[in-house]
Formats: C-alpha cells, sequence, structure tokens
C-alpha cells in the first residue's frame, strides 16, 4: 500500500503515531524529513503539501492518503472519505470584530474556493482577499471579517478580539482514497479501515 500523509512542516507525528498502532509499518524519524517518499515498489509513504498529496493520489500514484478536510472542502476533488481520524480536530468559522455592517465585507481567508459557496449559501457578495494568515489581514485593516480555523484566531502574535462569529465546518484529519484505488484494493483498504476504527474507540475517539 501506498499511503500520503499531507504536512504542513515536520512529520505529523499524532497522524503516524495512530497509523503505527493500527499495525502500520512507520518509517523511522531519519526518512520522515518532509518532503519525502520513503519505500519502493507497491509499498511507500509520501510525505508532502497537501496539494501535492492531493495529485499523487488523483493520478492513481497513491493507495489512500490523509488529508484535512479543509483542503477536502477547498478542492472539492473526486475522492472518498473513509474515515475521520479525530486529529487536529477544529473549527472554520467566519469571523470579525464585530458584524459585518453589509452584505459586501472584505474577507480574507486561504480557503477563497470554500470562502465564496459559504458566503453565496448566506446571501453574501463578499469581496475575497487571498491571505495566509487571516488574522494578520484584519490587524493591518485589509479585511473586516475572517473565514479561518477557531485556534488560529486565538495566537496572541495575530489575534484581534472578535465579537462575532458564525460557525461554516468542522475539521479534522481524514483518510481518503480515490474510486480506482478502491476497487484495486478495497479488502486491504478495509481491513486497515477496521484495524483504526478499533484503535480509535479503545482510545475514545471516533468508533
Amino acid at each position: 500500500m501506498r499511503l500520503g500523509i499531507a504536512c504542513d512542516g515536520g512529520a505529523p507525528a499524532p497522524v503516524l503515531g495512530l497509523l503505527a498502532r493500527a499495525g502500520l509499518a512507520v518509517p523511522g524519524p531519519e526518512g520522515l524529513r518532509p518532503p519525502a517518499y520513503v519505500g519502493d515498489g507497491d509499498d511507500g509513504w509520501l510525505l508532502a503539501a497537501a496539494d501535492d498529496v492531493l495529485a499523487a493520489l488523483l493520478a492513481g500514484r497513491l493507495t489512500a492518503a490523509v488529508l484535512d478536510k479543509e483542503t477536502l472542502l477547498e478542492r472539492r476533488p473526486r475522492a472518498v472519505e473513509l474515515l475521520d481520524l479525530g486529529v487536529g480536530r477544529d473549527r472554520l468559522l467566519f469571523a470579525a470584530p464585530q458584524a459585518p455592517a453589509s452584505t459586501r465585507p472584505r474577507l480574507a481567508t486561504r480557503l477563497p474556493r470554500l470562502a465564496g459557496r459559504a458566503c453565496a449559501a448566506r446571501g453574501w457578495q463578499a469581496r475575497v482577499v487571498r491571505f495566509g494568515a487571516p488574522a494578520l489581514a484584519l490587524r493591518l485593516g485589509l479585511a473586516d471579517a475572517v473565514l479561518e480555523r477557531a485556534s488560529a484566531l486565538g495566537d496572541g502574535a495575530v489575534a484581534t478580539p472578535l465579537a462575532w462569529s458564525q460557525p461554516v465546518a468542522e475539521v479534522s484529519a481524514r483518510l481518503v482514497t480515490t474510486g480506482g484505488a478502491r476497487a484495486l484494493a478495497g479488502e486491504e483498504l478495509a481491513a486497515l479501515v477496521a484495524r483504526l476504527r478499533e484503535v480509535l474507540a479503545a482510545e475514545g475517539g471516533e468508533p
């Protein structure tokens, strides 16, 4: 099985630990310095940015991948969610120092496609500003509101007092595959999901 793990910066220890407890032979630390591919033949591990992991999965080079739900919501790929791993659980919020005074706020976000759809669902015609650290856009006066993870909005280095918020989505790490990979490796994937469910249930996570 070839598995991809989306990561920003270092190797995602909670995800790798969960997979190891489910019986997978996770490579040693010396092989886990992303971006990297460790393995040969039909078995291997890809640790890379989410877009790279998703591209490899959709191209048929991976059996499955661990991607955050926000990536799936933003990209809307032709992928099949197999399991919520519960790692990195967070909420995506619309947030602002005060409720927007109009339906055309300037909205800073890392997720412009998701933001556009979520705004349209609320009848807003927001002017979406793509910004890597949305909370900073508020401090700089570049935006009236943000779409961002709740945990990132509380970072003391970028935090702005936020009196208004609306939930958009719950996010966490998800195990995903494609229809093609599922057809070729369905039994192997089903066995992996079953083992992960057992571990999560034993640890008080998703049953």
